[in-house]
This record gives structure tokens, sequence and C-alpha cells, in this order.
């Protein structure tokens, strides 16, 4: 069975280099647990386990559908080992952070519990942000208490105005916050841009200043 996973992941290989021709073709995960669905799990943990910290491109693809397999396997040890490769393995920062996400897609209990516990341990700052980004959305006040924390840790700077956009946020979701300024051209007003949660707006000042917060604006279309 097991070079039956490594057929899948040789075909997604191929598969992702050509158009999708049919959006709505079933999963290959899905359609390899159902073939397989008392042993694909075990085969699944030891595909991740062999690519914990991959270096190519194929073994990249290999974590990744060996993590949807282990999320979607249904089996009762799925978390446990999910929370291993998150927090105890020497994983890739990549890895752990879809680790992460399969976590809060299996507890979704556990999803700012299991952010802030990665950000904590986390060494890169491109991996931090990211792991900030996620706790904004999830929307929960706790995080931010958890983002005031991890401030006074932080040592990359553009992280560390994230982290404290993102809390201010979570405490006020209904407004935005100031993330940077584009200086006028040719005597135009300059353009304000702001973070709000889930997303990011630009608004061309009327009075040549940006104030620090505003009120979020309607999303377009709705």
């Amino acid at each position: 069975m097991r070079n039956e996973f490594d057929a899948m992941v040789e075909k997604e290989g191929m598969r992702s280099h050509e158009p999708v021709l049919s959006p709505g073709q079933p999963d290959p995960v899905e359609e390899f647990i159902g073939r397989n669905p008392g042993e694909a799990y075990d085969v699944c943990v030891d595909a991740l386990k062999k690519n914990l910290r991959p270096a190519r491109d194929e073994e990249y693809r290999a974590a990744d559908m060996a993590l949807r397999c282990v999320s979607a396997s249904g089996n009762q040890k799925a978390l446990a080992f999910l929370e291993w490769v998150a927090f105890e393995a020497t994983a890739d920062s990549f890895i752990a952070g879809q680790a992460v996400y399969f976590i809060g897609t299996l507890a979704p209990g556990k999803m700012v519990w299991a952010l802030v516990r990665r950000l904590e341990m986390e060494s890169y700052p491109g991996a931090r942000s990211r792991l900030v980004h996620d706790l904004l959305l999830s929307q929960d006040p706790v995080a931010a208490e958890s983002l005031d924390d991890a401030v006074k840790r932080e040592t990359d700077e553009a992280v560390r105005r994230q982290m404290i956009r993102s809390a201010y946020l979570l405490r006020h979701s209904e407004q935005c916050v100031r993330y940077g300024v584009k200086k006028k051209v040719d005597g135009e007003m300059p353009v304000c841009e702001y973070m709000c949660v889930g997303r990011s707006v630009s608004e061309r000042s009327t009075s040549g200043s940006c104030p620090e917060y505003i009120l979020a604006p309607p999303v377009s279309g709705k």
C-alpha cells in the first residue's frame, strides 16, 4: 500500500503542472482512504515521518498529502499525532504550520491554543507572521492576550507591529488600523492603508493625513 501512496503523490505532481480541467474531480486522498480504510492512517503516518523536513517539491507534496490523509482518516490517534508533528517533532516550519491548521480542523476548540503554542516556539519571522494572521482570523478575543505577551518577546520589528495591530483588532473588530501611507504624488492626497479583520483596505485621504484608526468600511458587494 505504500507503493499506492507513492503513486498517488507522483500522479498529483504530474497533474499539478497541468490546467485543472475538472474542478469537481474527486480528492485523491479521500479516494485513497476509501480504498484502504483500515490501513491508510498508518501508511500516511509513516510517510509523514519520512518527510518532516522536505527538501524537494515531491517531498513537500508527500508531506502535505500525508497530513491531509491523517486528518481525514477518522482514526482516534490522529489529533495526538498532529500535535506531535506541530510541537514535538523536528518538523519544517511549513509542515508544523500545516499540522496546526489540521489540529484546528479536527478540534476547532483547540485552534487558538495550537496557534499560540506554535507561535511561542517558531524561529522564522515569516512563519510567525502567518501564525499571527491566523490568530487574527480566529476573531477570538482571548488571542489578544497571547499576542500582548508575544510582543514582549518578538525580535522582528515588522512582526512586532503586526502583533500590536492584530491584538487591537481582536478587541475592536469593528475598526481598522493604519499600517501604511502612500505619499502624495503630483499634488494628490496620500493613500491611507489599513488592516482590518480578514482584509486590508486603502482610502485616499481628504485632509492630507491618515488617522490611526477608522471604522471598518462595508465589504464590497454586501
